[in-house]
């Protein structure tokens, strides 16, 4: 599994995106000059003239939960520069896999630069399971499965993407400064630096995903939403 996590370039750990992130969003509240350290490089930004490009920022399983079949990352590429007559500056792409060889054939396509493939840079974290038990109070016995008691349920989550994601998007932004953000994420701890784009930096947001899925904390910043599971757009990016 060393070779796989390696070629997806693990990103550092959370506590220190969190740092990161933190003075990057206090950086960009105080006047629009920002320095964050992110390992041994020192990134500043002075605000300077827009430039119409789209920075594409994915967090992979919640695309998973919100289309309804398998996506093609290029046509929905295609389909976003398309629809705002742009093009894409810089896409990520945040999962966590548990098992990096099985998902190996699927990120190095995801790599791919257009016009072969959707040009992700990846960002890979990975699962953790905890076996669940029920409290104290209750007896601290597994939580067994009610037709097979050989089956303990498992908690299962991805760790350190939603830090992530917000880290590289601020990040991408003062050191890119493009005007568009279309996210593929719905979290509500998305929306403060969300927030900080679009009312500071005078960026204009771009939900994709499930109009279910999406936080009602996010919407209110978005100039469109995407929604990948109706029609037509569902048919235009499936494999």
């Amino acid at each position: 599994s060393g070779g796989a996590h390696s070629a997806a370039q693990p990103v550092d750990q959370p506590d220190r995106q969190q740092a990161a992130l933190v003075g990057a969003l206090r950086a960009a509240r105080s006047g629009g000059r920002l320095s964050c350290t992110f390992g041994p490089t020192v990134f500043t930004h002075q605000q300077k003239g827009s430039h119409m490009t789209i920075g594409l920022f994915v967090d992979g399983s919640f695309v998973y939960k919100s289309y309804p079949d398998n996506i093609d990352y290029l046509k929905l590429r295609q389909v976003i520069e398309k629809e705002l007559s742009d093009t894409i500056d810089e896409a990520y792409f945040f999962n966590s896999d548990d098992d990096p060889p099985k998902a190996a054939k699927f990120n190095k396509n995801l790599t791919l630069p257009p016009p072969n493939g959707p040009g992700f840079r990846l960002k890979i974290y990975w699962l953790t399971k905890k076996k669940l038990n029920w409290p104290q109070a209750l007896g601290g016995h597994p939580v067994l499965h009610p037709t097979d008691q050989t089956i303990q349920f498992e908690l299962i989550q991805q760790k350190g993407v939603d830090v992530g994601l917000a880290y590289h998007m601020v990040r991408s932004f003062y050191k890119r400064h493009w005007t568009k953000l279309v996210l593929c994420a719905g979290d509500g701890e998305f929306h403060e630096p969300v927030q900080n784009l679009v009312e500071s930096e005078n960026v204009d947001l771009y939900l994709v995903g499930s109009l279910r899925g999406i936080s009602s904390e996010l919407r209110p910043y978005a100039r469109k939403i995407f929604e990948i599971d109706q029609e037509p757009l569902c048919s235009q990016i499936k494999r």
